[in-house]
Order: structure tokens, then sequence, then C-alpha cells
């Protein structure tokens, strides 16, 4: 996260790219962050570049935006909402972010999150929907640069977390593809994913 002062027109802020086994070759650049589209508080996306290009979304979890930004030609690409994300009067929309990669086979730049919903309170005081008829049922998306658009993954995949402190296991990159840990049947199986690529 980058978190910026409120005083962020004065503040000096900087960007680095390093590379090396060492990380001793590093590019500083002078690109203004996508505060204007995004507000002060940005998450870069798995704290990596994919060819140059960064994942950033902003803290604000009422109205999580997310851009594809390239610091070095500064080009912008503000992904557009999910249909999932269509906030009825009757639940909440909570997207996480999960990774951000490239898809070599298809020659496309992919996000996958998690969606939860919660049912807000209005359910319960307006009688003509029934509460249990609102889905709430967590769903996987993926999303296309090249298609600019999202889709609904069909399936199913818990989160593995870490027992002591209920902390979702972190993903890792490798060549420009997301990789996560699942939890399996029992509490003690994991299961390996790379859906980046679906």
């Amino acid at each position: 996260m980058v978190p910026l002062p409120d005083d962020y027109t004065k503040a000096e802020t900087f960007l680095y790219f390093v590379s090396n086994e060492r990380f001793e070759n590093k590019v500083i650049f002078n690109a203004s962050l996508p505060t204007k589209e995004l507000g002060k508080n940005l998450i870069i996306v798995g704290s990596v570049s994919i060819n140059g290009i960064l994942c950033v979304t902003s803290e604000d979890v009422k109205e999580r935006k997310v851009v594809l930004w390239n610091p070095a030609t500064d080009e912008l690409k503000v992904v557009p909402p999910s249909p999932v994300e269509s906030v009825t009067r009757y639940r909440y929309c909570k997207p996480q972010i999960h990774g951000f990669g490239y898809d070599y086979v298809r020659d496309d730049y992919k996000l996958i999150r998690y969606v939860r919903f919660k049912t807000k309170d209005l359910v319960y005081e307006d009688y003509t929907i029934p509460a249990d008829t609102v889905p709430t049922d967590p769903v996987w998306e993926i999303y296309s640069l090249s298609s600019n658009s999202w889709r609904t993954l069909n399936m199913e995949m818990p989160m593995l977390k870490v027992p002591a402190t209920d902390v979702e296991i972190v993903r890792f990159y490798l060549d420009g593809m997301c990789h996560w840990w699942t939890q399996g049947e029992s509490h003690r199986e994991c299961c390996y994913n790379a859906y980046l690529v679906s």
C-alpha cells in the first residue's frame, strides 16, 4: 500500500522498478500516481509489475476501483465494474483482488478476484423480498483486458487460511502468473492453483 499524506501535491513520492537477483538495477519513475481515479491510499496488487504494468486499487472498500497502469508510458486503463458489482438495494459487494498476471497462451492480461456478499438490513425491513432469496454465496471472477469484460468462474475454491490467525495465505508470482494454495476437502489437504490463465 502507498499511503499518501493529505497534502499530496507537496509530498515527494518515488516509484522504483527493481530487477536482477540482488535488486541491483533500479529505475525511478517520475510518473503521476493515479490518485485522480483512485484517491490517495493506493494498493499495488501483489506488489509486482507484470511486463511493466501495475494493477492498482484503492483502499476505499465502498467503491473499490481498479486500474491497470504503466508508469513508463503513463497509460492508464480503468477496469469496468463487473455485473455482480451492480449492488442491489439488498446486498453489499465485497471484492477482494487475488491476482494479476499475463496469459501467454491468449496474449492477454487478466485479473482474478474473490467476491463476497453481505445482506443489507433493508432486506429484513422489506417484506416483499424474502431474505433467503437474495444471493450471498461468494463467487470467483476473472477480468480480461483484451475483451474488457468480467466473467464468473463456475468453481468452488475455498481459501486456505493460517489456522491461528484466520488470515488468507499470500499469493506468489512466477513467470508473470499468479499462483496460490487453497483448502481441500479436509483442513489438512492443500491444492495448488494457477487459474489466472483459465
